[in-house]
């Protein structure tokens, strides 16, 4: 893979261009640019119900298991917690974005935070980083909430069939 130095000037790490470091399994989805100015794409997770070994919900990226995408859910707080502060929700999408990023790309995690996080504090840019945290929300949360909500349903609808 060919790369080309797209930190801002004074950084030693590499990013490699954005088609260049998509995986074979690359999926399509919610384009975000990033820190460095290339629009990367974030694959959108779905849910669904299995019933081996036992009745449960399933994360996916595309047609492959996604159990880092089911972890993040779990981490999100409850109806009954209270509202997370900006920061505390900046984080919940900045943990997604970081994910997803490895899943599409050939990426190594210190590359993916570096791109969602690193390049905007080098430059000093927070309203940039909270605009890209907005998009994270906004074109995969949201899509994805749906979702969850309509597998949990039909979960519980077996559910309270086998009983």
């Amino acid at each position: 893979m060919t790369t080309e130095r797209v930190f801002p000037p004074g950084q030693d790490s590499l990013i490699p261009r954005e088609a260049a470091a998509r995986r074979p399994e690359w999926q399509d989805g919610a384009p975000i640019v990033m820190g460095d100015g290339q629009a990367w794409t974030l694959p959108r997770p779905s849910v669904r119900v299995v019933e081996q070994p036992d009745l449960h919900l399933q994360w996916l990226l595309g047609n492959t298991p996604a159990p880092e995408i089911g972890e993040w859910y779990a981490s999100l707080p409850g109806p009954d917690a209270p509202e997370p502060s900006l920061a505390e929700k900046i984080a919940i999408h900045t943990t997604l974005a970081i994910a997803l990023l490895i899943r599409n790309y050939d990426l190594t995690p210190a590359q993916a935070g570096y791109l969602v996080v690193g390049a905007f504090r080098a430059r000093g840019d927070a309203i940039g980083h909270n605009a890209l945290a907005n998009e994270v929300h906004e074109k995969v949360v949201a899509a994805v909430a749906g979702d969850f909500h309509d597998a949990l349903a039909e979960l519980i609808r077996l559910k309270l069939r086998m009983n």
